[in-house]
């Protein structure tokens, strides 16, 4: 999915309450370890936009420019690979992401293309954040910048070592 295709799959939205507080929620362990006081959720929050997308949207496929992350605050998501059928697996599926998961973080960070296809298989809530808002944060608010790097870097970690268990 091109960025094009996705301007009319993914959709602005408004975020209600419990979506906002899960924003929060999020961010506030990760900058509570890291002791940045001059970082704060509400900064961070100005550089994401709450998003939908309904089920069966293919957010992106091989080959993709990494262009945005998110954060899931409700729905599934398949991360699907072509060596599962060259194998015969039991699924299309490699990995699947569910509520507070970051997605799409570290190839965000490195501009390398998307490796992989994601698809909504259930109607999704996210917070995104734009390799233009990345730049701006990289630009003007290099303590917010790191602070989401280092979640991102947490949470790559953590996967990783899921991955192993």
């Amino acid at each position: 999915a091109s960025a094009h295709a996705l301007s009319t799959a993914i959709q602005p939205a408004v975020a209600q309450a419990e979506e906002l507080q899960f924003f929060q929620d999020a961010w506030k362990e990760i900058l509570d370890t890291l002791q940045l006081p001059t970082v704060t959720v509400d900064g961070l929050q100005q550089f994401f936009q709450f998003q939908r997308a309904k089920k069966g949207t293919v957010l992106w496929t091989v080959g993709d420019e990494s262009d945005f992350a998110f954060l899931l605050v409700s729905g599934h998501i398949g991360v699907v690979d072509d060596f599962c059928r060259l194998v015969d697996a039991p699924s299309d599926f490699v990995e699947t992401c569910v509520r507070g998961h970051w997605v799409g973080e570290l190839n965000l960070f490195t501009g390398e293309s998307r490796k992989n296809k994601l698809l909504a298989t259930e109607d999704l809530s996210m917070w995104t954040i734009t390799k233009t808002s990345l730049d701006s944060m990289q630009q003007n608010a290099i303590n917010l910048a790191f602070a989401f790097q280092s979640l991102a870097l947490r949470f790559a970690a953590h996967r990783m070592y899921l991955s192993m268990l």
